[in-house]
């Protein structure tokens, strides 16, 4: 090696140049494979294998012999490689580049320079580092380990500055010509002395704007799709150094690739540790930085923050890998995902730096762990990267880590048992099962009694799950932490206290459930082992789980651990000899202290030399069995485990032998591939273990289950057991607990009778279909069995107690077993099988009488009755392995309330609205669509209440007749008959029509709404039937005259009015009284999508006359026939109408203004959204929907709002409600309200709004005028502008022509384009023509629907921008809290909540910028939830006091689409106070009576 010089590093500042790596025939090269299409040949060395090159290249990139335990790869590209960034890191990769030292080196090729035009760096000096850097290093109580403290200048320094001061003898390298380890010794020895100054992380570069080799300012990785640059990742960062200005130890922020490349002076010194070893290292560094009590830094990210420092020596003494490497000019350094590297300067140098990502990098990034204490640090939205690159996972990885299920907890739905068992006939169906046969005493004792001299702490028949969550969090627990301080005294403590207790083995232990535990004072010699050989061997080797033996018991001298010989090592010693384990023996003391498990997070137990990659670790046995991707060296007493690394790291274990793919395969790739969250210590890692019974809920969904440590998951109660091949061991988790609980017996899936008709499967059939009998029910029993889980993973509930033959419990009564405990159970093909006891359930036991004289006895489910066999055939299959609900979650459904809670029990009493008994009968009754069910009243209803004989003789469901309904309705010939249909159903029967609306919300709603409810609102005076709202006239302009009005309708507790002066409906203009649909369909919506009560719903109409010249003419007109009122006298009418409406039903009276001409809408909004509780939905509901879908476009575009330029098209009162929310949202993201308003850009009939036309422009459109010249041509504008999103508001068909669409395209990849416009022949594009013009890049919203559009083989689903996501929930906070008033900050909040509401598969699958129609009510209880809360915070709810359960509370509310019961229960009393009050006494007769 040839040794640099003060000279060579200050050689006055020339660019270096290489010469170029000569490939001799002698130079091995590594040649590719053959079966890919790509040369991976390159010339490359390790540091001590000589590479053949010119002297002239040696003098400038002099070999670097390694100093370390590992070595950095150094790669000499030609320049033809040299061209192809992206390929040249794939060559290194295939090279294991990554996997030697967590960075590379790659020198440049001969003659390549980053500044061709420039001969020297003299333009350097006048260059401003913002905010340099004063660095201190400062020693730990620790020995070799020390902390970076940086103190930040906020004077700017010039480069020339820096240089001087760097050169000076203060801050220059004493020792410039030392070499290799002296290097790093000198620095160590010297490390506390000195305050150096680092120019670090100062934007710029100084590459040529041609030079397209290695340039980072554009390298075209997969980082650069997300269409932005993000400061610090994707942005180029200038470094001036100095001598011994530091880079402690991190990995990139993200797990991030980075480029460093030196362009002058001194070298840098590298160190680096590969991302195989790089869990063991973080959790070394752990260790050494830990807190007074011992515990980790509390950031799980703590590298990330830069300021930690270690010697060689502790990683050497810690046997962990680590290389270094010097960076010379004119070379390039390459670190890795998790691949950790620290440095520190020679000398004054200057470098640049940048991230990029490959394909490789989203394995890593999809799950990195996040600083969250560090504001600066970096995080990625990776939702386009998955959506792009991983479209199998992104559902589940969503789901995962962006959908919060309260911790994974609650309580699991209760899983479906089916018998995987031999069909045999269960002779033993009859049997009683009263309580008393549920007593097994003589069985349940013996084993205990077999365990003399043991002794239970407490009997307990189920782990208390939350008290052993708590243990957790105590000081022992933590300590155990493998990443915390290492206490070896307390490791020999708890594996001493472990080891008296039954069966001892500290690997068997985990199959004994901890709430079973039992404990002898002296150990015994041998003891009975729980877990077959054949689990060890993780292969189809079947072993009989009744022969179970016991095996010699062996405990280390020096940790105290205990296992079986056959569970660890094999090993036979001598009576008196000492034994050590594998862990203690042959290891020096440190590494003992060190050692711990690689798959988990806790010390103690018996480790085992573990594989991995090239990492030499260690893990616990029972982490090793649990784990999919490993496997022992032997079956039994193993000595040595190896794991698959997973395949993101492109690595191989060496020497391990082949997993069964059947087993590795169980569970499928995503749990072991993946980083997970451990539901109990929350740390992050691979490997985890998932719950059984939860990965059989979410089988065939995208959801993720419990996954835990199976050290964890022992320690919180989850309970361990063994399966059949290829399962072996599973962990379940504490939410099933209950799954099988049941308060009462199970009911049949139809109602029947004694005396009632089914149909029966007819197992004697020899048909080899199945063949169904009638049958007549004779006898119904409840009986009480248990729940048992079998070996080969079926499960059965009607386990009689009198067939489980032996358990394996330490306590059980009457038949109560503890759970999780071993059982064998008499099964009725004469077998005894070994399962796991769950719990006591109930069934239902039919005796059927087939006729001819047969007889069978059934369980539920089985049978059907005549109208529902066709549809139940499928639910008829025979026993399999148990069927789990798909939808299940790993948290119980806030729909249905846990009222085993005696405080959630009386907040459901005390919300629930009570039902009464109506005081209608009859005729009346039937009228009354309220209250009328139609045929679906029941007989004893028909007598009771007085319509018997008044309906045909024959009953119906509700289900049936919203069956019936639909079915006739899409029999309709167009959408107008359909919406007639609907109106006179409504008439009759309301919670039919509710119910049909609610079931088909996503096909009825343009029926009962836009667009169908405009050509309603022009034919009304043709299809007018029943009154459906109040008329108020300008002839009744006075408040007692209103008042006297509004006390006509039928109900007194209105809470939400909806009202329209007809003047502007929909885009269709004045239609005058027959705008009274839109109040009418408006609050349909607030019943279907709400839930708002259709009682307190008051739809009305002001009618001051019409301008429109057809309807004054049309003889079915509805209206007053006289031109509009304006002006006092008009205004004068709504003031009567306010006050009057307040007066009688309430000053908390929701009421919504609905298309009001341009000229009053925002008018009226003004002058009374500050007294009354009101709002106009075409401008607030309208503007929060349009801000809902530009905000879910931001996800897609990775844009803010505030960053974006708007056009909009049209501009009144929607359109300039749209602007003025956008300028609310921009104002919160940051800009100032000038800022905000420049972003916006309006154009309305006269053309573009300009400060030319400030004299003719209304208040709220000077803010929006542009210093532009005046244009009326939209394309114009669009050219000018380039905005982001184009949005119409002009009621103008085909406004947004395809030159126009094409130039949004052309402007931005993921152009936003709203035609919101109704109805839809009203709008200014179709779908169709959007997708087309943009090739389907377009995110696309309209105001009324579009059918779907399918392109290139892609399928879109244009977003409809309905109001219908936001008024409903604002409406139903506003009117359940009653509310003084409606601030426009509620509609920015639920125009969030709609964003936040779209799912990664609606935005990225089909550009779809809104929620699922069908998803609109629960999105409208959580909006209606923030309304709740924040008119609390803000003193605007007069519903007092405040719920304590406000979701409950909300929930209990809402209005049912299903018949309510209106005959109340009846009740007895006392019989005391039932009697007659006083004996009636024997009166005296009068003297008329005497003769």
């Amino acid at each position: 090696m040839i040794s640099p010089t003060a000279e060579d590093y200050f050689l006055t500042n020339q660019p270096s140049t290489s010469s170029g790596p000569l490939v001799p025939e002698n130079v091995s090269v590594a040649p590719g494979p053959s079966d890919v299409g790509i040369d991976y040949r390159t010339t490359f060395t390790d540091g001590r294998t000589p590479v053949m090159i010119s002297s002239k290249h040696l003098k400038n990139h002099p070999l670097h012999v390694p100093t370390g335990t590992s070595e950095v790869l150094t790669f000499y590209p030609t320049m033809e490689e040299f061209k192809d960034f992206k390929q040249y890191i794939k060559k290194i990769e295939y090279h294991g580049a990554h996997l030697k030292g967590g960075v590379a080196k790659i020198v440049a090729p001969e003659g390549w320079t980053p500044r061709p035009s420039k001969s020297c760096f003299s333009d350097v000096k006048s260059y401003e580092i913002n905010q340099p850097v004063r660095e201190t290093i400062e020693i730990t109580e620790k020995p070799g380990t020390y902390f970076k403290r940086n103190e930040t200048s906020h004077r700017k320094m010039k480069a020339g500055e820096f240089e001087k001061l760097a050169k000076s003898a203060k801050f220059r390298n004493p020792k410039p010509n030392l070499t290799g380890i002296d290097i790093e010794k000198y620095y160590f020895e010297n490390i506390l002395e000195g305050t150096p100054i680092y120019g670090a992380d100062t934007e710029g570069s100084f590459y040529d704007e041609g030079i397209e080799e290695f340039n980072m300012n554009h390298l075209g990785t997969v980082l650069d799709d997300a269409n932005s640059k993000i400061k610090g990742v994707n942005t180029v960062y200038l470094y001036f150094g100095m001598y011994k200005t530091t880079f402690p130890w991190h990995a990139e922020d993200m797990d991030l690739y980075s480029i460093n490349f030196l362009h002058f002076g001194a070298p840098k010194y590298w160190f680096s540790i590969s991302s195989e070893h790089a869990d063991r290292f973080e959790r070394f560094m752990s260790q050494q930085f830990s807190d007074q009590d011992g515990k980790a830094p509390k950031c799980k990210a703590f590298l990330r923050h830069k300021t930690f420092i270690v010697t060689p020596e502790l990683l050497r003494a810690a046997k962990i890998p680590y290389a270094t490497m010097i960076q010379r000019p004119n070379e390039f350094i390459i670190t890795f995902p998790r691949g950790y590297h620290m440095g520190f300067n020679l000398d004054y140098n200057l470098a640049e730096s940048t991230n990029f990502a490959t394909d490789r990098w989203i394995d890593y990034g999809k799950d990195a762990v996040l600083c969250e204490c560090n504001k600066s640090s970096v995080k990625i939205d990776m939702h386009c990267f998955m959506s792009q690159y991983r479209q199998h996972e992104v559902i589940p990885w969503v789901d995962y880590w962006y959908c919060p299920k309260d911790d994974k907890k609650g309580v699991a739905k209760k899983r479906k048992a089916q018998e995987n068992r031999s069909p045999a006939k269960r002779s033993r169906l009859g049997v009683s099962s009263c309580s008393d046969s549920l007593e097994s005493v003589a069985e349940v004792s013996s084993f205990m009694r077999s365990l003399p001299g043991y002794t239970m702490d407490r009997v307990e028949f189920r782990p208390d799950y939350d008290e052993l969550l708590k243990l957790q969090n105590k000081k022992v627990s933590f300590e155990l932490r493998s990443n915390n301080r290492v206490n070896f005294f307390l490791e020999r403590r708890y594996n001493e206290l472990r080891s008296v207790e039954w069966p001892h083995c500290s690997v068997c232990q985990y199959f004994q459930p901890i709430h079973m535990t039992t404990r002898n004072a002296e150990l015994p010699v041998m003891s009975r082992r729980l877990i077959p050989s054949s689990v060890f061997s993780k292969t189809p080797e079947l072993t009989d789980p009744e022969k179970e033996e016991t095996d010699r018991l062996l405990t280390c001298s020096n940790c105290n651990v205990t296992v079986h010989s056959k569970c660890c090592s094999g090993d036979h010693p001598n009576e008196n000899e000492q034994w050590r384990c594998l862990r203690c023996r042959n290891h020096t003391d440190v590494e003992i202290r060190l050692a711990s498990c690689q798959l988990c997070q806790y010390r103690g137990g018996a480790l085992i030399p573990c594989q991995i990659g090239k990492d030499s670790t260690w893990a616990h046995v029972e982490c090793a069995l649990f784990n999919r991707r490993t496997v022992f060296d032997r079956p039994i007493g193993p000595t040595a485990c190896f794991v698959e690394p997973s395949p993101r790291q492109h690595s191989i274990t060496a020497s391990m032998p082949n997993i069964d793919e059947e087993y590795r395969n169980e569970y499928g790739d995503l749990y072991e591939h993946s980083r997970w969250n451990c539901v109990v210590c929350k740390r992050i890692g691979e490997g985890l273990v998932p719950c059984v019974h939860c990965h059989e809920e979410v089988e065939n969904t995208a959801i993720a289950p419990i996954v835990a440590h199976v050290t964890c998951a022992r320690r919180v109660g989850f309970v361990c057991e063994l399966r059949d091949f290829p399962r072996g061991v599973v962990m379940i988790c504490g939410n099933h607990k209950d799954s099988f609980r049941e308060s009462k017996p199970e009911t049949p899936v139809v109602k029947v009778n004694i005396g009632g008709q089914v149909f029966y499967e007819d197992k004697q059939s020899a048909s080899d279909r199945k063949v169904y009998v009638p049958g007549t029910i004779i006898t119904a029993e409840s009986k009480n069995t248990v729940v048992v889980d079998f070996w080969d993973n079926s499960c059965s509930r009607d386990v009689l107690a009198e067939d489980i033959k032996s358990c394996e419990c330490l306590h059980c009564e009457n038949g109560a077993h503890q759970y999780g405990s071993r059982v064998n159970v008499l099964w009725d093909d004469g077998t005894v099988y070994a399962c796991y006891f769950r719990g006591k359930s109930h069934v239902m036991e039919y005796t059927i009488d087939l006729g001819n004289d047969r007889q069978s006895l059934q369980r539920l489910p089985g049978f059907f009755n005549h109208q529902q066999l066709p549809n139940m055939l499928s639910r008829l299959s025979p026993a399999s392995i148990r069927r789990l609900s798909s939808t299940a979650k790993c948290c119980s459904d806030k729909n249905e309330p846990d009222f085993s809670d005696p405080k959630t029990l009386a907040l459901h009493k005390m919300y629930r609205p009570e039902r009464i008994t109506p005081s209608k009968r009859g005729i009346d009754l039937l009228k009354s669509p309220g209250l009328n069910k139609g045929m679906a009243f029941s007989l004893h209803e028909r007598q009771y209440l007085g319509v018997h004989g008044l309906l045909p003789p024959a009953f119906m469901t509700e289900e049936q007749q919203a069956y019936r309904i639909i079915t006739k309705l899409r029999q309709q010939p167009d959408n107008l008959a359909k919406y007639i249909q609907l109106d006179s159903l409504q008439d009759r029967n309301e919670k039919l029509y509710y119910r049909v609306l609610c079931d088909n919300v996503k096909e009825l709603m343009p029926i009962v709404y836009t667009p169908t409810v405009g050509q309603a609102c022009q034919h009304f005076g043709f299809i007018y039937r029943n009154p459906k709202g109040l008329y108020v006239t300008i002839n009744d302009n006075s408040i007692s005259k209103i008042y006297q009005i509004l006390a006509n309708w039928h109900t007194e507790d209105v809470r939400a009015i909806v009202i329209t002066d007809g003047e502007r409906i929909l885009g269709l203009g004045d239609l005058g009284t027959y705008g009274i649909g839109i109040p009418v369909g408006k609050l349909s919506l607030y019943v279907a999508l709400a839930g708002i009560r259709p009682e307190w719903c008051l739809p009305v109409i002001l009618d001051v006359g019409t301008d429109n010249t057809e309807l004054l003419n049309d003889p079915f007109y509805t209206g007053l026939r006289r031109k509009r009122v304006r002006g006092p006298e008009y205004d004068t009418l709504v003031d009567n109408f306010m006050k009057a409406a307040t007066k009688r039903f309430g000053r908390d009276t929701l009421i919504q203004f609905e298309d009001f001409g341009n000229q009053n809408a925002y008018r009226l909004l003004d002058r009374y959204k500050g007294e009354y509780c009101m709002f106009n939905d075409d401008i607030q509901g309208t503007a929060a929907v349009v801000v809902a879908g530009l905000l879910a476009s931001t996800r897609v575009t990775k844009k803010k709002l505030s960053q974006e330029k708007i056009v909009f098209l049209g501009a009144g009162g929607a359109a300039t409600g749209v602007a003025e929310m956008c300028v609310r949202q921009m104002m919160d993201e940051g800009l100032t309200e000038e800022e905000a308003c420049g972003r916006i850009y309006m154009v309305d009939i006269e053309g573009l709004i300009t400060t030319s036309r400030i004299k003719s422009l209304g208040e709220r459109h000077v803010k929006f005028a542009k210093d532009l010249p005046d244009t009326k041509n939209l394309l114009e504008v669009v050219r000018t502008v380039k905005p982001g999103a184009l949005i119409g508001a002009s009621t103008v068909a085909g406004a947004f022509t395809e030159d126009i669409i094409k130039e949004m395209a052309k402007n931005n990849p993921r152009p936003i384009i709203f035609a919101l416009s109704n109805p839809t022949s009203k709008a200014e594009c179709t779908a169709e023509t959007a997708y087309r013009c943009t090739n389907g890049a377009v995110l696309f919203a309209s105001g009324s629907p579009f059918e779907n559009v399918e392109l290139n083989g892609k399928l879109f689903k244009p977003g409809q921008g309905n109001n219908a996501y936001i008024f409903p929930g604002v409406a139903l906070g506003a009117v359940l809290f009653a509310v003084k008033n409606i601030p426009d900050k509620l509609f920015l909040l639920a125009a969030r909540m709609v964003a936040e509401a779209v799912s990664e598969k609606s935005l990225n699958t089909y550009s779809r910028v809104y929620p699922r129609l069908k998803d609109i009510r629960e999105l409208s209880v959580k909006i209606a939830v923030e309304v709740g809360e924040y008119c609390y915070r803000h003193d605007l709810a007069t519903l007092h006091p405040k719920p304590e359960d406000m979701e409950m509370f909300i929930r209990q509310n809402l209005y049912s689409v299903e018949y309510d019961e209106l005959i109340n229960k009846t009740y007895e009393w006392p019989a005391k106070d039932s009697k007659h009050g006083f004996p009636v006494p024997v009166l005296r007769r009068t003297s008329m009576d005497e003769e």
